[in-house]
């Protein structure tokens, strides 16, 4: 897309509030004269700010860890749509990198670098003479980054700084300040069990509906083995069709995000190439009621939620066919939810694939309170 220079853009606002705040001196005193009363004018780039509107929204929560593990600070970012900001892995030399942290007295630190929910959209300048060759790593509509929490307890407290633009315009570099919550951990949900036809798997899951995620485990046979989770049925020659996590071919989907939570590559030498994975896999399915709802007129106690589950299990000596389960949670009134399993087909979970992030990185040392690398998924 076209993209001009927001160093460019914003110089020139200042320069134009510059010129005009100088103006207004001289013209208050002209003016304090005759009337004897100054009339100060307007500053531009707050009319600017007024007309164009607030493009994004911030919003924080401290996600409770599972099975003993850390708790999480999920940071937010809703964008108006033609709206855009830039990766936390934004290479220096062209615009700025979205930078989350950590205020220094809050009760918790982040003890992990953030890592968003789905890639950057990528795209190399050749538009901008000072950026030509450089990668623009660009998030539009909804994204949430994720943080491992040191040890603590109290709500936790910090800022988004970020740049906004849009195709041929960008708001001045802003601070947002953010702040998450503590909540109390979450009840265990009872897990219900489903065994597919013509796979060597159990399926559980159960519904947590304090945060509204799907937790999801597939744990294959004795002897047999499941693929590595992926945003994409893209495979080489030779791999094994990957772990997804669809929509389908719902129109509106009640998905929100999806992540990794567990996950081990094989060790046999053999199989790594062809991405297998040895034990359970572990997956996290954001849903959202109000998404769902908007599809029909049927009570909010009783609108089903639906996420699609592709995979394939294979031993040493053969393989199962690639295949599908639709996992439909029934909310209660009470805030509960039914996990129900239905067969579907493979190919119809590879035409809504959702990304996947990585699950938090343990915690580590040395607090880190600000983005950095994400590590791939395996």
């Amino acid at each position: 897309m076209p993209f001009q220079n927001p160093g460019r853009v914003v110089g020139w606002l200042a320069m134009l509030g510059w010129l005009l705040g100088g103006a207004d001196g001289l013209m208050a005193g002209d003016l304090a004269g005759p009337l004897g009363v100054a009339k100060p004018l307007a500053n531009p780039l707050a009319d600017v700010a007024a007309a164009l509107g607030e493009p994004v929204a911030i919003t924080a929560a401290v996600e409770p860890g599972r099975e003993g593990g850390a708790d999480t600070l999920a940071v937010t970012a809703r964008l108006e749509p033609g709206w855009h900001l830039y990766s936390v892995t934004q290479k220096p030399g062209g615009p700025i990198a979205t930078r989350i942290t950590v205020a220094k007295d809050s009760p918790r630190s982040a003890a992990g670098p953030f890592l968003p929910d789905a890639e950057p959209h990528r795209r190399t300048a050749d538009d901008v003479p000072a950026w030509k060759g450089l990668v623009i790593e660009e998030h539009a509509g909804v994204v949430t980054w994720r943080a491992p929490l040191a040890a603590g307890a109290g709500d936790v407290r910090g800022s988004v700084s970020l740049q906004l633009c849009q195709e041929t315009t960008c708001l001045p570099p802003q601070t947002i300040a953010f702040t998450a919550a503590a909540s109390a951990p979450a009840a265990a949900a009872a897990f219900a069990e489903h065994v597919p036809d013509r796979a060597h798997v159990t399926l559980r899951a159960a519904y947590r509906a304090a945060d509204g995620v799907l937790a999801v485990e597939l744990v294959p046979d004795e002897g047999w083995h499941l693929y590595r989770p992926s945003g994409s049925v893209k495979t080489e020659v030779g791999q094994g069709k990957p772990t997804i996590v669809s929509s389908g071919t719902a129109a509106v989907s009640p998905i929100t995000g999806a992540r990794v939570t567990k996950v081990t590559p094989t060790t046999h030498a053999d199989l790594v190439e062809a991405g297998a994975v040895d034990g359970p896999i572990g997956l996290e399915i954001g849903l959202e009621i109000g998404l769902e709802i908007a599809r029909g007129p049927a009570d909010a106690g009783q609108q089903p939620l639906e996420a699609v589950l592709g995979f394939q299990t294979c031993s040493d000596q053969t393989c199962d066919p690639p295949t599908a389960i639709r996992l439909t949670v029934t909310p209660a009134a009470d805030g509960a939810g039914a996990v129900a399993f239905a067969p579907a087909k493979y190919a119809e979970a590879a035409k809504g694939v959702r990304p996947l992030a990585a699950a938090a990185a343990a915690p580590a040392a040395t607090a880190a309170t600000v983005a950095g690398e994400r590590p791939a998924v395996p």
